[in-house]
């Protein structure tokens, strides 16, 4: 995969409750109410449409993973029933476990 279409995301909204995310701080939040944990993640670095962020995720206990990503969101001109349309793209660049 080269990129993940953020329209596509957005418009299948069953996949991710944005009514239940929160900043808490430097931290945008998201409970994970099926095993009482969290997943949050803050922007590391923002240039232009160049983003590195860290990514934690938890699970009710007390282990707490990590992870860096980065990515760039660019758009892409692609063809729809024959029709010229633009939508925006996530690129993972780098991916990294801490």
């Amino acid at each position: 995969m080269t990129g993940i279409n953020l329209k596509s995301v957005k418009k299948n909204g069953n996949q991710f409750n944005e009514e239940g995310v929160k900043q808490d701080g430097e931290w945008l939040s998201y409970p994970s109410p099926e095993t009482c944990g969290f997943m949050r993640y803050r922007v590391l670095e923002s240039k232009g449409n160049h983003y590195k962020i860290e990514y934690q995720e938890n699970g009710s206990g007390t282990l707490t993973t990590a992870s860096t990503i980065e990515f760039d969101v660019e758009k892409r001109n692609i063809r729809r029933n024959g029709s010229p349309m633009t939508i925006r793209v996530l690129r993972v660049l780098s991916y990294a476990q801490k």
